[in-house]
């Protein structure tokens, strides 16, 4: 995955080249964390476990995705999380309009062939009722399990709009039975995305996961310009496992001779040769 995630920045610095970059760390190894810290514009925040269930360091769960998102909404009002097989390829005019208008930006997979009921077990929706959920207007849970759950490789939040998605989610996150009910797996459960759907479409804010115009994902591939330097109306895709990746020579870099950044200096990396499933990235506007 670390070679997605020097896509994701590369395209990043190219497109967006005023953007601050949050890179959460899950495991990262010592030569991964020696090299971020010549990426310009980056800031790595080593994510504490410790804070938490001890299921949220299963990886294969995403209970810690939603606890990482969480966390960076407590440092940043606004914020756009994304995963690193996610590319940028248009500056993100669309995002951030969707992002005030809403208060909430999400997309679908695959031209939205994934039906919640289908990748979400019972228990989650039953766990989620009991959090009140089930008590909100727009709670419908036919209508949730017909419709098409949000994806979570691209999802932004205002946090002063959208606060309680989020925690009915978090809540879902920080309970095993919840996130990952006795008998899931990949193949029959979506773990956070399935606990973000269903407390987006809670919120009547489905539609805000209706973006096809501007994400292009494995259905839709072929939208996105063939030549990275150029753009279309596509401002996000998900590259994903390809292995073609076009914007890292565009990573913007320290040079050898610039002092190593102090928020490298005294990183405790208890863990620095593990395997690790994914690498995030949280970006906000910083225009000064």
């Amino acid at each position: 995955y670390f070679v997605r995630l020097r896509n994701l920045i590369g395209s990043i610095h190219y497109w967006e080249p005023k953007l601050s970059i949050v890179i959460y760390d899950i495991g990262l190894s010592k030569k991964q964390l020696a090299e971020i810290s010549t990426w310009k514009r980056v800031e790595l925040v080593k994510f504490d476990f410790e804070k938490y269930p001890p299921f949220v360091s299963l990886l294969w769960n995403f209970a810690w995705k939603v606890c990482v998102i969480q966390n960076a909404l407590e440092k940043h009002p606004t914020i756009l999380w994304l995963d690193s097989g996610v590319e940028l390829r248009h500056p993100l005019v669309g995002v951030r309009h969707f992002l005030e208008k809403d208060g909430f930006f999400g997309t679908t997979m695959e031209q939205r062939r994934h039906i919640t009921g289908r990748t979400t077990l019972q228990q989650t929706f039953d766990y989620m009722k009991q959090y009140g959920l089930g008590e909100l207007e727009n709670y419908d849970e036919r209508k949730i399990k017909i419709g098409p759950f949000c994806s979570g490789y691209a999802m932004g939040f205002d946090r002063n709009r959208v606060q309680s998605i989020l925690d009915y989610t978090v809540q879902c996150a920080n309970d095993e039975n919840c996130i990952s009910p006795s008998g899931s797996n990949p193949d029959n459960h979506n773990f956070d995305q399935s606990a973000f759907t269903i407390s987006v479409y809670a919120h009547g804010l489905s539609y805000a996961c209706e973006h096809e115009n501007i994400v292009a994902d494995t259905g839709n591939w072929f939208l996105p310009t063939i030549d990275e330097t150029r753009c279309n109306h596509i401002e996000l895709a998900a590259r994903r496992w390809r292995s073609f990746r076009p914007y890292t020579k565009y990573i913007e870099k320290y040079e050898s001779s610039e002092k190593l950044r102090p928020e490298f200096m005294n990183i405790n990396n208890n863990n620095a040769e593990a395997t690790v499933v994914e690498r995030r990235v949280r970006f906000g506007d910083n225009s000064e």
